[in-house]
């Protein structure tokens, strides 16, 4: 029985030491779930953004001014306010809802981000696949990996991805099958999502 030791400020690689108050009745456990057996998560999030500009009227104001916030806006503005959850129905179903509000003078203050259902399987070997159904983004950004199609890396989208966020959350089915290659003992994973989409 022995556990990873770690030395104050990493001056040293980890090592293993001898654990001598490991209880393996705590550590290996039975948990059983509240019906209906399923587990769901909750996220909320709130961006509020304090405006001072000087800048030509926005263009979400029908102006030629390039930004989201224009003279008009100065003082406490909402960024985005995000409710989402996220279970699963049972077996290898899983479900995403995802709702924002960007401004209290949207003509829908409030409209789902994504909403969808996924059948996703347990690997039982080096190929996995799963089918999705509903309002989603597809996978083609590197830079909004957050949930929601949110960007963790900064205040604002590029602007190829902010013209996408735009345009193409569609609603449809998609199909995913890709190789691991760290299960099958080779160098790369690779993969191929083919998609329907009505509108």
């Amino acid at each position: 029985r022995r556990r990873l030791h770690t030395l104050p400020l990493a001056i040293s690689n980890p090592f293993w030491v001898e654990a001598v108050d490991v209880d393996l009745d705590y550590h290996v456990r039975r948990v059983r779930l509240a019906r209906p057996g399923t587990q769901a998560q909750v996220e909320a999030s709130l961006d509020l953004r304090l405006v001072d500009s000087s800048g030509r009227n926005s263009f979400l104001d029908a102006g030629m001014g390039k930004l989201r916030f224009d003279a008009q806006d100065d003082g406490a503005q909402l960024g985005r306010a995000r409710l989402a959850w996220r279970g699963s129905p049972g077996g290898n179903w899983h479900a995403n809802v995802d709702a924002s509000a960007w401004s209290w003078d949207d003509h829908n203050v409030i409209d789902l981000t994504e909403a969808w259902l996924e059948w996703r399987p347990v690997p039982q070997s080096a190929w996995r696949s799963n089918l999705k159904f509903g309002a989603f983004f597809p996978p083609i950004s590197l830079e909004h990996r957050g949930s929601g199609w949110s960007n963790p890396y900064t205040i604002s989208s590029s602007a190829l991805n902010t013209w996408v966020g735009e345009e193409l959350r569609t609603i449809g089915v998609a199909y995913a099958i890709d190789r691991l290659g760290i299960a099958a003992g080779e160098q790369f994973d690779y993969g191929a999502e083919a998609a329907v989409f009505g509108w």
